[in-house]
């Protein structure tokens, strides 16, 4: 008699994947699981509590080999996280690493008590300018950093934090206003193109986003954009502090964080095309996203971030950014050729409902048409 085969791994059931609405019930459940899990992760908090934790359980207990010990635990914290923003300043493989490490010296140095002992470190390496402001750069910093004694490094950490928490608070008493202008802005300009996305719609979107500050030193990925957009979670990052970003775009930082806040929310108000996984008993076992905006399966991301942007100055009335501007040159030569920015915009903000065909293919073959044969495909391979 053959015996069967023993799997200790057996193979996992195959799901049948069907189409869902974006307002489908498990999906929705979904992203507020996901949500749930988007921690706001801030440079130097989780060591700071570990130190308030120690010194609690220090107070407890009279001075001696127990407390010096615990004092040790607490050096060790502190000379840890330094090591980790060093390491988070050389990064090789983000062009702007250096910048969210300056920034954290230059929030020291607007504090007064701080500034005055780091300018014994580094008084050597301080450049001062005719307006009497202080320069100093990463390659001048990093060689002495480690120098910095550990109880001046914790005030560091803490006016780090000060900091966010500012920045934090301000976010959110801005957000009312900002997202009632967006909602505006863009129900006025997809009015103009004809579209069924109403304002009422708009408004529903954004109730499931969450937005918050980020820390440009964990959040931020510096080598593409200071803003984020998490469509599994849906929630969203606009940056803090005045990083160079700021400056480079000659707008007050007000201004800066709502051009950010509209690029990110037009992502948020953009169509998804949303997949279930159903097991042999008919149960969802998962859900996926297969399209936000343009961006679908893997292809088009460069597509979705031209039109996000373009979008994002029409709406505020800007003619130019520092961002994606060369996959906005190629949407625009698109439009040059005759595609209209309605086919652009009806895909993208399409939430593909189960059995409607994609306005995505109408936007490919109004493409094709145009532009040639498999136009989009062959700048997907350039921006990939």
């Amino acid at each position: 008699m053959e015996s069967e085969e023993f799997k200790l791994y057996p193979e996992e059931e195959p799901l049948k994947m069907r189409r869902l609405s974006p307002d489908h019930p498990d999906f929705l459940e979904n992203v507020e699981e996901q949500k749930s899990r988007e921690a706001r992760h801030l440079f130097g908090l989780d060591d700071l509590n570990i130190i308030s934790q120690f010194e609690e359980t220090m107070s407890h207990y009279p001075e001696g080999e127990l407390t010096e010990q615990y004092g040790h635990f607490i050096d060790e914290t502190l000379k840890h996280s330094m090591q980790e923003l060093v390491i988070l300043s050389t990064d090789k493989e983000n062009q702007f690493a250096s910048v969210g490490f300056e920034t954290f010296f230059y929030e020291s140095l607007d504090n007064s008590e701080l500034a005055e002992q780091l300018k014994k470190i580094f008084s050597d390496e301080f450049i001062d300018a005719e307006n009497g402001e202080i320069f100093i750069t990463a390659q001048e910093i990093l060689p002495r950093f480690m120098e910095i004694p550990l109880p001046l490094y914790r005030k560091m950490l803490e006016r780090h934090v000060e900091c966010y928490s500012e920045s934090e608070k301000e976010l959110q008493e801005k957000l009312p206003e900002w997202e009632l202008a967006f909602a505006d802005r863009l129900n006025e300009q997809v009015n103009k193109w004809n579209l069924a996305l109403t304002k009422e719609e708009i408004f529903k979107r954004l109730e499931k986003v969450e937005v918050m500050a980020g820390d440009y030193l964990t959040y931020s990925d510096f080598t593409e954009a200071d803003g984020d957009y998490h469509p599994a979670s849906c929630t969203a990052v606009v940056p803090t502090g005045e990083i160079y970003m700021i400056k480079e775009s000659g707008q007050s930082r007000d201004d800066y964080r709502e051009y950010v806040y509209t690029h990110e929310m037009l992502h948020a108000v953009s169509g998804l095309t949303v997949m279930g996984g159903e097991n042999s008993e008919g149960e969802l076992a998962e859900t996926q996203i297969r399209r936000h905006g343009l961006h679908a399966e893997g292809r088009f991301k460069w597509l979705n971030e031209a039109f996000t942007e373009f979008l994002a100055l029409k709406l505020l009335g800007k003619e130019d950014s520092n961002s994606y501007k060369d996959e906005r040159r190629e949407l625009q030569l698109m439009i040059d050729k005759g595609v209209p920015e309605e086919l652009f915009a009806a895909a993208y903000f399409e939430n593909l409902e189960p059995g409607k065909t994609p306005r995505l293919k109408d936007l490919i073959k109004a493409v094709n048409q145009k532009c040639g044969i498999r136009y989009l495909q062959n700048l997907d391979k350039e921006f990939s």
